[in-house]
This record gives C-alpha cells, structure tokens and sequence, in this order.
C-alpha cells in the first residue's frame, strides 16, 4: 500500500511508489502506433524468369528486415537496403519498425521462377535440391546418387525436361544437386493442382505425408504411398510417368534392370495462394520435378 503524500521517483520509463516495507513499480505505457506492413513488388506468384523483388513501406522512415530461409523476419534480420534479386523460387519474409512506432506485422510473399505457360508452372528446384540423384552415363561419383549407395538415374535417359498426361515438368541437370528428400520446397501462386516426379528407395514407401503451406499459415496434410523405383506397385494416386532401360552406378557401370520415376497429383485450394511443400522426413522419398497446374 503507498504512503500518503510519499513523492513518487521516476526513472528508466518507470514510476517507483514508496509504501509501507514495500515499493510499488508501474511501468510505462506505450501508446504507439504500428509501422505499416511492409509492401512487395512484385507480388509474390509464379514467374517465368527471375525477379528483382523490391521492399517498400508507407510508414516514414521505416527501417524493413527481411529472411529468404523459411524463418519469420525480426529486426534480428537483414536489413533491406536494395532489391532482392530472386534466381529460383525463393519465399521472402519481412517486418518494419519507424521511430516513434511499434514493430509492424509480418508479411510474406513466396514466388516460384520457372516456365509459366498454358496454365502450367514449371517449379524450378534449384535452392531446394540437396540430392546428386542424376548422372550422366559413364560418369564416376562419390556422392551416393539416388539412393545413398552408389546408384543415381541416367540423365542421358531422363534429360532435363519431361512431358506426361498433358503436364510438362523441368528437371535439373545431371552431375549436380536435382533431386529432393526431406525438405522443404518453396513454391508461390495460386493454382488448382501439384503434380510432381518422385520414387521410393530400398523398397516401397507407404502412407507418406507431404505438408502443404499456404501464405496464410493454414496447412494441408496428404497422404501418399510412392512405388520403389524397381518394383511399381501401382498405388492410388500413381502412375508411370517414365520407365528406363537401367541406372548408372558410381563405377560408371550401368544396372541394367528397368528403372521408373512415378507421377503424383495433388488437389490446391486455388483461392488460397501456396507457400511450399514439405516432403515426408524420409530420405527414402525422393522428388525430381514439381508443376503447379490451374487444372
């Protein structure tokens, strides 16, 4: 209880009050208004080519921090000071903060950089992929391959684009990082279906779930089982996208059994703008190309 005429001390943005055997702390009280949300332009979507993605906010003299790895923007980030130049789909995360202002809300904005035609995005893989899963024939490599143990698919037999049932999907280069195992993969815009490449490794993958995010935070479980690349057991959900003749193997040799990489498709809410899809956090599951599709 405070003492009656007792004078109240100020100091560090704190009211001390004198009582009896105690004293009595208030704190100060902010009043101040949030930094706007900051602005992207472009806005977030699937785009042919790459984009140089500028940052604005409306709030004077608003300083924008922003992340590009998936995790939420602090004043602990980097600080905007250019244009973000973004080669493959990339989502960017940003908060302002003005003086005089509180820290505004997060915004995001994902994009995907790929060939945009006839209502098909060609998802380009490139800051996804962490598997050497393709090589050309002949070549010797270290890296595992496909399936960690010296086997990868042939990229003479693959090549770097693949049609099937009307979808066309892009596929990263032999000799380098093109496949994808229990990752995130960033995507961006609105459409009605996920179709994409993958196989299961040593053995059949079953009941495996794949996590899509959208912009607004909401989640989508789907749950899949993937044929091993050896042995197609037809699932629901699958079909044959390619059979090849053999694989290559790290001696440069080839295992010349017939080899498949399936197709798979997913149903979007396309009133809902996707963020990514996380695969299975399973390194068995390997996915080679995504397409995002308006039918």
């Amino acid at each position: 209880m405070a003492v009656k005429f007792t004078t109240p001390t100020v100091a560090n943005g704190h009211v001390y009050v004198g009582g009896r055997n105690a004293v009595t702390v208030y704190g100060q009280l902010s009043t101040n208004a949030l930094t706007a949300t900051p602005a992207f332009s472009p806005a977030g979507g699937a785009y042919a080519t790459a984009q140089s993605v500028t940052l604005s906010d409306s709030t004077p003299n608003a300083s924008i921090y922003y992340t590009t790895n998936g995790t939420p923007a602090s004043t602990g980030s980097t600080l905007y000071t250019a244009p973000i130049p973004v080669a493959s789909s990339e989502t960017i995360e940003a908060v302002a903060i003005a003086p005089n202002f509180s820290q505004s809300a997060g915004a995001l904005a994902s994009y995907t950089i790929g060939s945009t035609t006839g209502g098909q995005s060609k998802v380009s893989l490139t800051a996804a992929a962490n598997t050497n899963g393709i090589y050309t024939d002949g070549t010797v490599f270290t890296t595992g391959g496909m399936d960690g143990t010296g086997a990868a698919y042939s990229g003479n037999l693959l090549g770097t684009s693949l049609s099937y049932s009307g979808v066309t999907y892009q596929i990263l280069p032999a000799n380098q990082k093109d496949a994808v195992k229990a990752s995130a993969i960033p995507l961006g815009g609105n459409f009605a279906h996920l179709r994409f490449l993958a196989a299961g490794l040593f053995g059949n993958q079953l009941s495996q779930v794949f996590t899509v995010t959208y912009t607004d935070g909401t989640t989508a479980k789907l749950t899949q089982s993937l044929s091993d690349w050896f042995t197609p057991q037809h699932y629901s959900g699958e079909s044959i996208a390619l059979t090849m003749a053999y694989r290559d193997l790290k001696t440069g040799a080839r295992d010349s059994r017939p080899f498949n990489l399936y197709q798979y498709n997913f149903t979007l809410n396309s009133a809902k703008t996707v963020k990514s899809l996380t695969l299975p956090a399973n390194t068995k599951v390997a996915v080679v190309a995504v397409t995002l599709t308006t039918n």
